[in-house]
């Protein structure tokens, strides 16, 4: 049986051994397990490991001069053939003639980890070939099937989330049926589940991976920043559902926003990527050059106007960190915190189900300062009525302080810069120093006329994004008719 490695251990490692699990799982992969090495952790290092004729590696690292290092480490694996065992494995099923209702889910899958692994493909070589035929054949076929089913091509293909109910487009649609284009509206299967909230717009289920290669558009839009495709004629612009993409890495990442960084974020070459602030933007601008847009963030176009006389009087705090490792080591200070003021726990959208935070809930709600928010609204009364909100890596990070005009007590162990800029934006931000009641104390003294500042500095089109990249759009499509 095929034992598979992937190394080193980095966030691409992370993504290769779940899809290849998923392949085991549900696809009929041979293997008998997936391993990530670490050179890093005793017992897992690369030279502790006896490979056999049976053994596979993918060294999951787009670095041209660390792929080398790597590869040099890996010596003993079969390191070329896993390209040719793995694209076997897709043309198999790629090369099935019919797209039916058998076949339909199970070719979107495999178009998607293939993208994925085609990336990884150092050479030309006939399996590379192959696979890239079988998938242009694939996305030619889905091309036809879609345009039979709407009769006629679209301007644009609006991909719609259940996250947040789409919140993150504004109202671009709106404005792009106002200038007269056509727009299709679709929706991954994944999300269909998710009750009627799309209704109104009869979107049409499809895998997100297809309609991110059919060639039946000129322009694709979608949250989703991760983006592998095949060479299409549409133009994809993608509306990042994170207002901190790309800054978040700065506070993410241990390495530096070095070539490798840029060259891994603009390997799409058809993408076009909104910046929501001069920040993002001057990242963005280094791996994308003029494909990136002076955007801002539509979701602030839906969000009402909140006027401080009017909301309820701010005594709570909200807490609302994404990592849950780090929330528990705030447990005892959470619990001093509830002996000073009332707290709201709020979970990210993606976490309301994780035992973390149902855990935390459960010893906590019989307090009498505590509160549990799962609206999906983060405007609801009880965020209304905070002064202050601890976060780290979470967008609401950022847009809470902008929403509530309140400050944000970042709770992050490092921030690095790139150029001038960090994560941390002292016109939103407080350093946690370690307390939670001396830090919530802190946002007393915060003055709330900086957030203002920020928004007037730092923000394009803030409350009328929709609009701005509705027009943007227009203008392509009208230059190519």
């Amino acid at each position: 049986m095929n034992k598979i490695y992937i190394y080193p251990n980095n966030e691409d490692a992370f993504y290769a051994k779940y899809i290849l699990t998923e392949l085991i799982d549900k696809y009929g992969l041979k293997a008998e397990f997936i391993s990530i090495l670490d050179d890093n952790i005793p017992g897992h290092e690369i030279s502790k490991i006896s490979p056999n004729k049976n053994s596979f590696i993918l060294i999951s690292c787009f670095d041209k001069v660390l792929f080398k290092k790597l590869f040099d480490n890996a010596k003993g694996f079969k390191r070329y053939d896993f390209t040719t065992f793995i694209s076997s494995f897709f043309n198999k099923i790629l090369n099935l003639n019919e797209l039916n209702d058998i076949n339909y889910l199970l070719k979107s899958s495999v178009l998607r980890l293939a993208l994925f692994f085609i990336s990884f493909f150092k050479n030309r070589s006939n399996a590379y070939k192959m696979l890239n035929a079988n998938l242009e054949n694939l996305v030619s076929k889905l091309s036809s099937y879609y345009i039979k089913m709407l009769g006629e091509k679209p301007d644009v293909i609006y991909f719609l989330s259940s996250f947040a109910n789409s919140k993150h487009l504004g109202n671009i649609d709106k404005f792009m049926k106002q200038n007269g284009l056509k727009i299709a509206y679709f929706v991954d299967e994944n999300d269909a589940s998710g009750g009627g909230m799309f209704k109104n717009l009869n979107p049409i289920i499809a895998p997100f991976y297809y309609m991110l290669n059919t060639n039946i558009c000129k322009i694709f839009i979608s949250t989703h920043t991760v983006c592998m495709s095949l060479k299409s004629s549409h133009k994809k612009l993608i509306v990042p559902h994170a207002f901190i993409y790309p800054i978040a890495s700065l506070a993410q990442r241990k390495r530096p926003l070095d070539e490798h960084f840029f060259n891994k974020l603009a390997r799409n070459n058809n993408l076009i990527v909104c910046a929501s602030t001069k920040s993002n933007y001057k990242i963005l601008k280094t791996a994308f050059k003029n494909r990136c847009l002076k955007a801002g963030y539509p979701m602030f176009d839906l969000l009402p106007n909140l006027n401080s006389k009017t909301q309820d009087p701010k005594n709570k705090i909200l807490l609302a960190i994404n990592n849950t490792e780090f929330l528990y080591t705030f447990k005892v200070q959470v619990e001093k915190l509830l002996n000073k003021f009332q707290v709201i726990l709020r979970p990210h959208p993606a976490q309301i189900f994780d035992k973390e935070f149902l855990n935390l809930k459960k010893e906590l709600e019989n307090h009498p300062n505590f509160f549990y928010d799962d609206n999906k609204n983060v405007v609801n009364p009880l965020t209304n009525s905070t002064f202050c909100c601890f976060s780290d890596t979470s967008s609401l990070s950022y847009t809470y302080a902008i929403t509530f005009k309140n400050p944000v007590i970042l709770c992050v162990q490092q921030t690095q810069k790139y150029e001038d800029i960090s994560f941390f934006d002292k016109r939103l931000h407080i350093l946690y120093n370690g307390d939670m009641v001396k830090s919530a104390r802190k946002a007393f003294e915060f003055d709330n006329s900086l957030v203002d500042k920020y928004i007037k500095d730092e923000m394009y089109n803030y409350q009328n994004s929709s609009k701005f990249i509705a027009e943007f759009i227009t203008r392509k499509i009208k230059e190519n008719r």
